[in-house]
Parts: C-alpha cells; sequence; structure tokens
C-alpha cells in the first residue's frame, strides 16, 4: 500500500515538472524580450518533449515553428520541423504522411545545399520506404544516403556501415543473396576500421540477427551459418568491452541459432553460459528470452512436455513482468508513451545513422 501511494506523490511530481517546463517554454515564445533565435530553439525543445507526449500536440506546435521559421528564412529549424512532422507519424506507422513530411524535409536541405542533413534525411526515407514494404525505394534511398555520406569532408564510418547495412538486408528481404552478401562483405571492410567495440558489436549483430530471422523463416540452414559468423564477430567486440547485456543477448542468439541447425551439444552450451550471466544481471525479462528459445527447441523436438514446461514457466515471468510494469507505468500514464518506448528507441538509433 505504502509504494502504491509512493507512485502517486510520483505521478503527479512528475506531470507538474512537465507542466510547469512546457509552461515556462511557452512563456519564452510568448515573450517579446527574447530573439528569435531563442524562440526557435524554444520551440524545438517544447516539441522534442511533446513527441514522448502527445503525438497530435507535437504536430501542432511543429507547424507553429515552421510558420515561425519560414518567416525569418531559418532553413536548419524549418527542416527540423518537418523532419520531426514526419517522425510523429512514422512512429503511427502512417507511411504517406510520414514520407510526405520527409521529403519536405529533403527539399529543405536540398535547396540549402547541407550534405549531411541530405543524407540523414534520405536515410530515414529508407527505412521507412522499407517499413511499408517498397523495397525498390528504399534501397534507392539507402544507396544515395551513402553517396552523400562519403562526400562528407569528415567521414562517420558507423554510419555509412549502418547505412550500408541496411540496404544489405534490402537485398536479403528480396532472396537476393550475392547481391547482400557483397554489400555485407564491404560493411565488414569498414568496420574494421571503426575502433568503437560497441558500435562494432551493433552493427555485427544487427547483421547477423537480420540473416538468422530470414533463415529460420525460410529453412535456410544458409543464412542460419552466416548469422553464426556475424555473431561470433559481435561476440569478440563484447568480450573485449566487457558489456554483460550486451554479451548475454548475442550468446542467446547463438544458442538459438544453433538449435535451428539441430547442433544441440553447443546449443545448451551457450544457452548455459547466457542462464549464468542472467542470474548475475537479476533481470527476469532475460530469462523469458532463454525459456523462449528452450521452448521453441522442445516444440520443434516434439517433446511437447518440455516445450509445456518452458511455455508455462515464460507465462510466469511474463505475469510478474506485467505486474511490475503496471506499477511503473502509474507514475508515466499521461505520457502514452510506454507501450512504444522501445520501438521509439530503435527508430530514433536508425535515424540518426
Amino acid at each position: 500500500m505504502k509504494q502504491f501511494i509512493l507512485l502517486i506523490l510520483i505521478m503527479f511530481s512528475v506531470n507538474a515538472f512537465n507542466a510547469n517546463y512546457l509552461d515556462s517554454l511557452f512563456a519564452i515564445i510568448k515573450s517579446p524580450s527574447h530573439s528569435d533565435s531563442i524562440k526557435l530553439v524554444t520551440y524545438e525543445r517544447i516539441t522534442k518533449q511533446l513527441i514522448k507526449t502527445s503525438l497530435d500536440s507535437c504536430r501542432l506546435i511543429c507547424n507553429e515553428g515552421l510558420k515561425f521559421s519560414d518567416s525569418i528564412k531559418n532553413y536548419r529549424f524549418k527542416w527540423s520541423f518537418y523532419n520531426r512532422i514526419g517522425r510523429t507519424y512514422h512512429y503511427e506507422a502512417r507511411y504517406p504522411e510520414a514520407i510526405n513530411y520527409f521529403i519536405k524535409s529533403l527539399n529543405v536541405a536540398e535547396t540549402a545545399q547541407d550534405t549531411f542533413t541530405i543524407a540523414q534525411t534520405m536515410n530515414n526515407l529508407g527505412i521507412i520506404y522499407e517499413e511499408s514494404g517498397d523495397l525498390e525505394k528504399a534501397l534507392q534511398y539507402y544507396n544515395k544516403s551513402v553517396e552523400f555520406k562519403l562526400k562528407l569532408k569528415k567521414q562517420d564510418l558507423y554510419s555509412i556501415a549502418m547505412t550500408k547495412m541496411y540496404a544489405g538486408m534490402v537485398y536479403l528481404k528480396s532472396d537476393e543473396y550475392d547481391k547482400a552478401e557483397k554489400i555485407f562483405k564491404d560493411v565488414l571492410e569498414t568496420t574494421e576500421k571503426i575502433e568503437d567495440k560497441t558500435k562494432k558489436f551493433r552493427i555485427y549483430s544487427n547483421i547477423g540477427t537480420y540473416h538468422a530471422y530470414l533463415g529460420s523463416r525460410n529453412n535456410n540452414d544458409r543464412l542460419i551459418f552466416e548469422a553464426l559468423k556475424y555473431f561470433f564477430l559481435a561476440e569478440t567486440e563484447i568480450d573485449a568491452s566487457e558489456n554483460s547485456a550486451e554479451k548475454f543477448k548475442i550468446l542467446y542468439q547463438i544458442a538459438e541459432a544453433y538449435f535451428v541447425l539441430n547442433d544441440t551439444e553447443n546449443g545448451f552450451n551457450n544457452i548455459e553460459k547466457a542462464r549464468f550471466i542472467a542470474k548475475e544481471l537479476n533481470d527476469l525479462k532475460n530469462f523469458e528470452y532463454i525459456y523462449l528459445v528452450l521452448h521453441n527447441f522442445y516444440f520443434n523436438q516434439e517433446n511437447y512436455k518440455m516445450a509445456y514446461y518452458y511455455k508455462d514457466s515464460v507465462e510466469q515471468i511474463r505475469d510478474s513482468i506485467d505486474y511490475s510494469e503496471r506499477l511503473t507505468a502509474i507514475a508515466e500514464i499521461e505520457t502514452k508513451y510506454q507501450t512504444e518506448k522501445n520501438k521509439k528507441e530503435n527508430l530514433e538509433l536508425r535515424q540518426k545513422n
């Protein structure tokens, strides 16, 4: 009961803080004493806050910011507001609207001849076209994005490798494996030049995950073996950086790949390593991943008794996780953001590349 009351108090404190914060920002916009540049920055801060709490409100303020930035001919903020409106529609999977606003933001960047922003916007368009199923246009925009990233005086090798990787994944989706592998070979060469271990891990693990997903879906062992190759590369980088959470993730993925290949010895060896780290991390969600892998393995082996056992374990864990999340959500209920939090974070990560 005390914990519940405490969470209610936290909820009111958080909401009061957000309301006061936004009120102070709106006051800056309305004040004649502040410069145009400060007002533009303030519009941007407001929309960054609102995109987490209310997509409709975010679009409304973005449009106000657009009119203001247009009136003083500030292209950077004009691009920013178009881009943010596009993101709100992207989060709602309203692809035609999202594409419309990202193209508007691209036109602004092209008019300003801002190579960096052009590359970033083309990358975003590639993501949206891929998600909407237009793989041909997705590939066009990914390739154009890479072209512009290569024109920059200060090249970001991680960003270049990530966009190349997205293009390779489109080829995988289209069953054009030779073209995909050619791109991934190029990505490997680029990634070897990146010093940041975590960034290298993300590239390798993403490529591996995609190979594993398509290999399992299409019963294609060749793709599973390719997945393992990239998982091993990712594991090497995590061993170097000693990141337990990422190490756990790659281990259970390796185990799952081995189980798909019916290599039970290596499958169980890696699942035990993952289980050991899960105990150290003390996160129930990690055990859910392990039990799902084991459920799928035993189900495919037609050992339905063990499959049911692990499925039941998954359900019990989910019940306890749901209970915990329900308590936490009390403090965040007004934001309407919790259910899409992971999705938005992944989108934002991809949009930065």
